[in-house]
């Protein structure tokens, strides 16, 4: 089995998995030979383009205004800020990965590359939405991790739906990749219980930083699983599609956390 890695650069999750999982992994006869970083190219040249489509976006799926969306990207940026994207940078790929770089995932570079390099398999490790057109050229085992239960929410933002509804805890969610977000066969779940801090900024990075290992342990089952032809599936219903909640939920969240952290 021949596995491509996919997602946003730096990539942490796949520096740790790959970092704690290669070597015991191609002893299993499992190879990592292609990692495909996503540059974001279109999101760093045009930020105020990329934050327009966005909200309309999430206006759209949530049937707020314009203006309501972009309240609520602004209300979430500001209490929970931009993921920690530094954190386990330093790690450096295996010597044998060969590390692509690409403007978006949703390119043919990146189609090429996993053809030329003969992967059977893509693991994809970020918050990124593949169009049909890039999932139909990729080879037919594509698999996401979703940190969230897809019955309770399909979408995001990680950590603070979970808030919302009163859990202490997240559903890390193994899946294959469908043309319906979040939504194919469940491959495996884990919990994770929530690190409240004081705030929804501190909460959300301790509670991911504590799920990272465990989602890399995951990949690393289910890709064993599957060589050895063990991996089983679960179909489950696919919950609602979520955006970002709105001002009065972040709000309601931001509160949550801090009294949590106090208790």
């Amino acid at each position: 089995m021949r596995v491509a890695i996919l997602g946003s650069s730096p990539l942490p999750l796949g520096r740790i998995f790959a970092a704690t999982y290669h070597d015991v992994l191609v002893r299993s006869g499992i190879s990592l030979p292609l990692v495909i970083l996503d540059q974001r190219q279109e999101k760093r040249l045009r930020p105020l383009r990329s934050a327009i489509r966005t909200a309309k976006r999430q206006a759209k799926i949530s049937g707020c205004t314009m203006i309501a969306s972009i309240l609520r990207l602004l209300a979430y940026r500001l209490l929970v800020g931009h993921a920690d994207r530094k954190a386990c940078s330093s790690l450096l790929w295996p010597a044998d990965v060969q590390v692509v770089q690409v403007p978006t995932l949703n390119c043919d570079q990146t189609t090429q590359a996993v053809r030329d390099s003969g992967c059977d398999v893509v693991c994809l490790m970020g918050a990124v939405m593949l169009s049909r057109e890039t999932l139909s050229k990729l080879p037919p085992t594509v698999i996401n991790i979703h940190s969230s239960d897809p019955q309770l929410v399909r979408g995001g933002p990680v950590v603070v739906w979970e808030i919302l509804q009163n859990c202490s805890d997240i559903i890390l969610t193994l899946h294959r990749v469908t043309e319906q977000l979040d939504g194919g066969a469940i491959l495996d779940q884990r919990s994770v219980p929530i690190r409240f801090r004081n705030g929804l900024r501190g909460t959300t990075r301790a509670t991911m930083a504590a799920a990272e290992p465990v989602v890399a342990g995951m990949f690393y089952d289910v890709l064993t699983k599957a060589a050895a032809g063990r991996l089983e599936e679960r179909r489950s219903t696919p919950g609602p599609l979520r955006v970002t909640p709105s001002v009065r939920q972040l709000i309601e969240a931001e509160r949550r956390c801090r009294r949590e952290s106090s208790t």
